[in-house]
């Protein structure tokens, strides 16, 4: 009775506030991790984002199977498409199963703008590295725009170079292209802290070449 009680005040409550105000609400309880109070209103959201949210909320309370489920309901529309699909792939690559991965990354990059679709293209040109594509993972990160995700991937391809080539002239070339793209992540503390790794990578593969 006990339940029964306190589940009919928290339906009560999660109607009582509007839909935009839940969402609100939602929206701050994930960023804050901070899920409790939110759990009220994952079957009362309303509105284009609510199958998007609902799945974040099931996903982050432990509940994985039905928020992937639901994320997949998401990728059959059209807002939030990319963002599903990314968080979808990334999943799928945790549970080491990159051959699954790749669509959906595909697909973010196709359907995602932004962050998200620089974030689904590194993924994109990491799938190629580990396969031993490195030209096809060049490739894919020439058509990414600078910032974090970009300066990334060419520090990692520059990896690569430096890992199969006698002359480190490849390997620096994808710095220097590094440390352009890292100019433009719009966190300066990330971007600080990756201009620094990169500099100090530079600055041994440079050492090695005057050996």
């Amino acid at each position: 009775l006990i339940f029964l009680a306190a589940s009919a005040m928290s339906v009560s409550a999660a109607s009582a506030i509007p839909p935009d105000a839940q969402a609100g609400l939602v929206r701050y309880a994930l960023a804050t991790e901070q899920l409790s109070p939110a759990l009220a209103y994952e079957d009362s959201l309303e509105g284009e984002s609510a199958g998007f949210l609902r799945a974040l909320l099931l996903l982050d309370s432990g509940n994985v199977q039905q928020g992937l489920d639901e994320l997949r309901k998401v990728t059959e529309g059209q807002i939030h498409r990319g963002q599903a699909a990314l968080i979808l792939g990334s999943h799928m690559l945790a549970q080491g199963n990159p051959e699954a991965a790749e669509p959906w990354f595909q697909m973010a990059a196709k359907a995602g703008t932004g962050d998200t679709r620089q974030h689904a293209l590194y993924e994109l040109a990491e799938l190629a590295r580990a396969s031993g594509q490195t030209d096809r993972a060049g490739q894919v990160l020439a058509g990414m725009s600078g910032g974090y995700w970009a300066a990334v991937g060419y520090l990692n391809l520059s990896t690569d170079y430096a890992q199969k080539d006698l002359n480190p002239a490849r390997a620096l070339v994808s710095l220097r292209v590094a440390l352009a793209m890292a100019e433009k992540d719009g966190v300066s503390d990330r971007s600080a802290q990756l201009k620094s790794r990169l500099l100090v990578r530079a600055g041994y593969l440079t050492f090695k070449q005057g050996e």
